[in-house]
């Protein structure tokens, strides 16, 4: 599951199969997804991405994915404004490496997953039959 999301995300970033599908999605069989998951905290991984006991290929340039709520526009869920794109959330991205609150590497990956496409779920639920993203004539 991890590595699956990790590529995807190194690969298609802006792509729907990298925001869309609710938290379980990030969670392939036999995982189940945890019975809560915790917003306030930071997750972050990198890619190319390796599992544990894998080494980075030399030269290799890397790229770090997180999620940090205090990053989060305050606006996230609102139909008519809601992140700078306009669109879905994306994982962010920085060029160093970002601190990461617990878990193993596989969890971080899934956690910014999960994460993500949950925000995701819940705005694209919350506007269905809107037409708050209609302009006003």
């Amino acid at each position: 599951s991890a590595s699956t999301y990790a590529k995807l995300i190194e690969t298609n970033p802006t792509g729907q199969e990298a925001t869309t599908g609710g938290a379980s999605s990030c969670f392939l069989p036999p995982l189940t997804p945890p019975p809560f998951f915790h917003y306030c905290a930071r997750y972050s991984f990198e890619t190319p991405y390796h599992q544990v006991g894998e080494t980075n290929a030399e030269n290799s340039e890397i790229a770090y994915h997180f999620f940090a709520k205090r990053r989060v526009e305050h606006d996230v869920l609102d139909c008519a404004n809601g992140t700078s794109s306009g669109g879905a959330l994306e994982p962010f991205l920085a060029t160093s490496p970002q601190p990461k609150e617990g878990g193993d590497s596989d969890w971080n990956v899934l956690e910014v997953c999960a994460v993500v496409r949950a925000i995701n779920l819940a705005k694209e639920m919350g506007c269905k039959g809107s037409n708050a993203n209609e302009e006003v004539a």
